[in-house]
């Protein structure tokens, strides 16, 4: 992957990076640029937009440090085969852990891009860092879910439906074992090996939505929040995730969010069950229980048979749903998963009783 690099000093001994060229959509950005950490992402620096006036570059083979025109950086890259790393064409970014503070705007207009990996020296969030990122949904973080981190301050300025992945880093190559010896499959994100970490929690935030009513003449205004989204934001104690604050708000998400949301949060905290009180881990298999026809058709769309599975083997779906589950297998003529499905029915009701099924009964 070749990448180049806008940049200017942040003070002593630290840069802040300005704009990143570069020959694919995904980039994983240095920790260092000639020896300094980079310890800002600039303001404006993945806009659809470029707002540099003067920088100094980096990239492979170019050891000087002058000060640069962007004019006169774009007339050197023009051969490069490279492409700045901003608006429509940027898809996913990893920041390095020695990025501190994000700048106003930094991903202004950056429409597809789905994805961002952080570490948890992220604090400093500049105004409307994520404004018309209406493609992303994930962010990674790298850190424990007791890590103190700048999370917060991040899904304050995103009203969206998010997921936040906590990733333990490991050594590379290692694959290893989660809750109950089930071993963690890496997440799918083409990032290279900054990717590859322990999956310690995944937390659903639902939307919500502010809203304004002018209660009088002089114009005043009264906000109104609608959404749980809203309260599950706030579920933080000193920049650390409280989960047990987390898990409660789930109880009055329920009239008021989407089943697919609900299912979403429900599956992950049992999934990953980090910190899960006996209480609130029941009330989440009670959900579950009460929507598990739609839960096992949810996760069949999303070909995911590792959690299909998992759930399955739990007790979750019963057997008329087994059935109904092929049936929409057989339609959608997806062969590994009738397959699966037909293995997973004998192993969990069909011991013992003789029943055997082929394909041609569905």
């Amino acid at each position: 992957m070749k990448q180049w690099y806008c940049y200017e000093p942040a003070g002593e001994n630290k840069l802040r990076l300005l704009r990143v060229f570069g020959d694919a959509p995904s980039a994983k950005l240095p920790e260092h640029i000639k020896g300094y950490p980079v310890w800002e992402i600039g303001a404006y620096c993945f806009a659809g937009t470029s707002h540099v006036e003067a920088c100094m570059l980096a990239g492979p083979g170019k050891s000087g440090s002058e000060k640069m025109s962007f004019e006169q950086v774009k007339a050197y890259l023009q051969h490069e085969n490279v492409t700045e790393l901003g608006g429509k064409y940027l898809q996913g970014i990893s920041l390095p852990d020695s990025v501190q503070g994000l700048g106003n705007l930094a991903f202004y207009q950056c429409s597809c891009l789905e994805e961002i990996q952080f570490g948890t020296a992220l604090a400093q969030i500049g105004s409307d860092a994520f404004m018309n990122c209406s493609a992303l949904k994930r962010f990674v973080l790298r850190g424990g879910i007791a890590d103190k981190s700048g999370l917060r301050q991040i899904l304050a300025q995103r009203s969206q439906k998010t997921t936040v992945v906590f990733q333990k880093t490991v050594k590379k190559n290692i694959r290893p074992e989660g809750e109950n010896g089930k071993t963690q499959a890496f997440p799918e994100s083409g990032m290279g090996d900054a990717w590859k970490g322990r999956t310690e929690a995944v937390l659903v935030y639902p939307e919500f939505y502010e809203t304004y009513d002018e209660i009088g003449p002089a114009h005043i205004f009264a906000l109104n929040i609608d959404g749980e989204g809203f309260r599950a934001r706030q579920c933080f104690q000193d920049g650390v995730v409280d989960l047990e604050q987390y898990d409660r708000v789930f109880a009055s998400d329920c009239p008021a969010e989407s089943e697919k949301t609900l299912c979403q949060i429900a599956m992950n905290r049992l999934y990953y069950p980090v910190q899960l009180q006996c209480r609130q881990e029941q009330s989440y298999w009670r959900y579950l229980k009460q929507h598990a026809r739609f839960l096992g058709s949810m996760l069949l769309a999303d070909r995911n048979l590792e959690w299909f599975y998992w759930f399955g083997a739990q007790g979750l779906f019963t057997q008329e749903q087994m059935k109904q589950f092929l049936v929409e297998q057989t339609a959608a003529r997806w062969t590994e998963g009738i397959g699966a499905l037909m293995q997973y029915q004998n192993e969990w009701f069909e011991e013992g009783n003789g029943d055997e099924y082929g394909f041609d009964e569905f």
